[in-house]
């Protein structure tokens, strides 16, 4: 590209340009999108730049694709092919979940509080659902929550509770 500017600020430039409309766009069809290998990906990375720039706003893109992949769950028959039908264990499904927990303790302010309640609820439902998820690829979801927050423990009695 031909920009006097450095590679960094004209990065930053684009994102701040275009990530309300990529809000808006993610905002429909969520499931869709989080279905798909490479628009997820592409979700992701507007999810944590809400994170990271701590866009009160739109947090609530990030709260309804956490509730969409809990939601589409609770509505699945669990005696068909978790694997494909629903989206915590989907390949790209999982990969978002586990992204967003990754990033556990990196976030202050707002986007901290909002972080931890998001980090809470998944967790809730991955104990909830523990002897599903462990049988399918949602089983990295779990790993996620052991090596990176604080639920490390909970999570290790719940699977000794299990079995």
């Amino acid at each position: 590209m031909f920009s006097k500017k450095d590679e960094g600020t004209r990065k930053a430039e684009l994102v701040e340009y275009t990530i309300d409309s990529l809000v808006n766009v993610f905002s429909f069809q969520l499931g869709d999108y989080i279905a798909s290998s490479k628009l997820s990906k592409l979700l992701y990375l507007v999810m944590k730049n809400i994170l990271d720039t701590n866009r009160e706003n739109s947090f609530e893109l990030i709260t309804t694709a956490v509730d969409t992949i809990i939601d589409n769950y609770n509505k699945s028959d669990k005696a068909k092919d978790l694997e494909h039908n629903v989206l915590i264990s989907h390949p790209s499904g999982h990969r978002l979940v586990k992204s967003l927990i990754s990033g556990y303790q990196k976030y202050a302010g707002e986007a901290k509080e909002f972080y931890d309640e998001l980090i809470e609820k998944i967790f809730e439902f991955a104990i909830k659902e523990l002897a599903i998820l462990l049988q399918t690829k949602a089983i990295f979801v779990i790993i996620a929550l052991i090596e990176n927050t604080d639920y490390k423990d909970q999570v290790n009695y719940s699977r000794l509770s299990f079995i």
